[in-house]
C-alpha cells in the first residue's frame, strides 16, 4: 500500500479503531497528514475511519504484520509511531493475553521503531502510576513498578511504560509517554466505560447512581495533543492526559442539560448492592437453620445440579481461551473437573451430604454475609 506523504512526515497509528486511536487519525486525517492505521483483522469499527486512514490489518503479537505496517517508508521521512492499541481488561483469567499483547506487542513496537528510526509516542494509563492517599494530586513519575500498582491492565500498562522509558534512556529510541486518564467523546464505538454509563442514561437503564467521580478528558482534545507531542514532546518524559475530577451527581445533571432528560437524583452510597446482598445472605441463612431437615433433602441435589452446570461452563470457557492462544487455559479444567465430581455426589446421593450440608451451608452464608457487611462499613470510613 502506498502512502502519499506530506511534508516528508508519516504518522502510524496503532489501535486506530479504538475511541483515542480513531480520534487521532480523524485529525490527523483532517489536517492533511499522512497516516497509516493499524487495526485487529476484521475490527468492525475500523469502517468508520475517514477516507485517507490507509488501513493496515494486523496485530501488534504478530511481527510479520508489522514488518508490512512498516515497510516501504521513503528516506528521509520522519516517522512518528503512535501505539493506543492494548487489550483492556481486569479479568485475571485473561492475565497471559493480556501481558502478550500490551507488553510483549509493545517489545515489539519498540524494536520496529528502532529498526526504522521513528520516533515512539506511547500511550499508557494513568492506572500505570501507584495510588496516592484520597485528596493527593497525582503526579508524573519518573519509574513505573508493575508491583506498585493494582489490577492485570494496570499492572501491563507499568511494565509497559518502563520497556519504553527503558529503550529511551538506552538511546535505542527516542520518544514519550502519554498517560490519559479517562476518555470521553464521539467516535468510541466500541462503547467503553464513559459511553457505557451515557448509553444506558440516555436509554433510561439506570433508575439510580453509584457514589464515586470521573476524571475524564474529551479524544478529540488528547488527540490534538498527542500529536502535538509527536514533535515538542520532550524525549524520555511523561504527560498526564486528564481533565476536572467531578461526583456522579455532577455528570447526570450535564447530561440532563445536554439531553433534556430527567437527571439521576438517587445515589446510592458505593458497595451498597453488596451490602445488601450480605443481608439477604443472612436472611438466607437464618431460614437455612430454620429448615435444617428440608435444606438437608432437597438443597444438595438443587446445588449438585448448579455445581455441575457452572462446571461444564468453565471446561468450555477454558477450551475457548485455548483457542485464543492463552497458554495457561488448562489451570481451569483440574477445579472444573473437582466441581463436576462433587456435582454428580450432590446430585446422586444426597442422603450421603445430609443435613450437615445444611449446617455447613448456613454457617457458610452467615460468615459471608458478616463479612460484607464488614467490609461494607470499612469501605465507608
Amino acid at each position: 500500500m502506498t502512502t502519499v506523504l506530506n511534508n516528508n512526515e508519516l504518522y502510524i497509528v496503532t489501535g486506530a479503531a479504538g475511541n483515542l486511536g480513531s480520534a487521532i487519525v480523524r485529525h490527523l486525517v483532517a489536517n492533511g497528514k499522512a497516516v497509516r492505521s493499524f487495526v485487529l483483522r476484521g475490527e468492525e469499527a475500523a469502517k468508520h475511519l475517514p477516507e485517507g486512514a490507509n488501513v493496515y490489518e494486523g496485530d501488534v503479537t504478530d511481527v510479520s504484520t508489522l514488518n508490512t505496517l512498516f515497510s516501504d517508508i521513503p528516506e528521509n521521512t520522519a516517522v512518528y509511531c503512535i501505539h493506543c492499541a492494548a487489550m483492556v481488561s481486569v479479568s485475571n483469567l485473561v492475565a497471559d493475553k493480556i501481558w502478550h499483547v500490551n507488553v510483549d506487542g509493545t517489545q515489539n513496537i519498540i524494536d520496529q521503531c528502532k529498526a526504522h528510526g521513528a520516533r515512539l509516542i506511547f500511550i499508557g494509563s494513568t492506572g500505570a502510576i501507584p495510588e496516592e492517599p484520597k485528596g493527593t494530586v497525582i503526579r508524573e513519575v519518573e519509574h513505573f513498578d508493575p508491583n506498585a500498582v493494582i489490577g492485570i491492565y494496570d499492572q501491563t500498562k507499568a511494565a509497559s511504560c518502563q520497556l519504553v522509558l527503558d529503550a529511551i534512556h538506552a538511546g535505542e529510541i527516542d520518544g514519550c509517554l502519554i498517560l490519559p486518564s479517562g476518555i470521553s467523546g464521539p467516535g468510541d464505538y466500541t462503547f467503553g466505560n464513559v459511553a457505557g454509563v451515557i448509553k444506558e442514561y440516555v436509554e433510561g437503564k439506570m433508575p439510580a447512581g453509584v457514589e464515586g467521580t470521573f476524571n475524564c478528558a474529551d479524544n478529540r482534545d488528547m488527540a490534538e495533543t498527542i500529536v502535538r507531542a509527536c514533535r515538542e514532546g520532550r524525549s524520555g518524559e511523561s504527560y498526564i492526559l486528564g481533565g476536572d475530577q467531578i461526583g456522579m451527581k455532577e455528570v447526570f445533571d450535564i447530561l440532563a442539560e445536554h439531553t433534556g432528560l430527567p437527571t439521576i437524583k438517587t445515589i446510592l452510597p458505593a458497595g451498597m448492592g453488596k451490602f445488601l446482598g450480605s443481608i439477604v445472605l443472612i436472611v438466607l441463612a437464618i431460614l437455612v437453620f430454620a429448615n435444617l431437615a428440608l435444606i438437608g433433602k432437597y438443597l444438595p441435589t438443587l446445588v449438585g445440579f448448579l455445581m455441575i452446570l457452572s462446571s461444564l461452563a468453565e471446561i468450555v470457557r477454558s477450551f475457548s481461551l485455548k483457542s485464543g492462544g492463552l497458554k495457561s487455559w488448562w489451570l481451569g479444567i483440574v477445579p472444573a473437573l473437582i466441581v463436576l465430581i462433587l456435582g454428580f455426589v450432590f446430585l446422586l446421593k444426597p442422603g450421603f451430604v445430609g443435613a450437615s450440608f445444611g449446617i455447613f451451608t448456613g454457617i457458610t452464608l452467615v460468615i459471608n454475609g458478616i463479612a460484607a457487611v464488614v467490609n461494607f462499613f470499612q469501605l465507608k470510613k
